[in-house]
C-alpha cells in the first residue's frame, strides 16, 4: 500500500496579542506573539485541474487564522510559549487531513539585544492501525 501524498500548507507570523510570560507583569497584558504554522496534510485533490473542493477535503487556512487569532486569546493567561505552541498543534492535528504540525511562536523585542526569543516544536498524528 502505498503512502499518501502530503502537501505542506503555511501560515506565516500571524501576529496574535495574548497574555503569556513567567512573571506577572508579562501577562497583565496581552503582548504581541507572533506564530507560524506548517501542516503537513493528506492531499485530497485527484489532479490539479479538480475545482470542485468540499470542506473535510482540503485544509482551510482561514480557520487556522481564526483559531490563531479569535479563539486562543480567550484562554487563560500562560506561562509559556511551550504551553501556547501544544495548544496551537493540538488544534491543528485535531483536522483528520493533517499529519504532521511544525508550530513557531516568538516574543519580538521580549529581551534586550534580541530581535525575539520563541519556541519551535512538532508533533505527528500517530499512526492508526489499517490507516496512513
Amino acid at each position: 500500500m502505498s503512502k499518501p501524498d502530503l502537501l505542506r500548507i503555511f501560515v506565516d507570523r500571524c501576529a496574535v496579542p495574548l497574555r503569556v510570560g513567567v512573571s506577572a507583569h508579562e501577562r497583565a497584558s496581552p503582548q504581541t506573539v507572533v506564530i507560524s504554522v506548517t501542516c503537513e496534510a493528506i492531499s485530497a485533490v485527484p489532479d490539479p485541474g479538480w475545482v470542485h473542493a468540499t470542506r473535510g477535503t482540503f485544509m482551510d487556512y482561514a480557520a487556522i487564522v481564526r483559531f490563531l487569532r479569535e479563539d486562543l486569546p480567550k484562554d487563560p493567561p500562560s506561562l509559556l510559549l511551550e504551553s501556547l505552541a501544544e495548544r496551537v498543534a493540538a488544534h491543528v492535528l485535531s483536522d483528520s487531513l493533517v499529519r504532521r504540525v511544525t508550530v513557531r511562536l516568538e516574543k519580538p523585542g521580549c529581551l534586550p539585544d534580541t530581535e525575539s526569543v520563541g519556541v519551535t516544536l512538532r508533533r505527528e498524528r500517530l499512526p492508526t492501525i489499517g490507516g496512513p
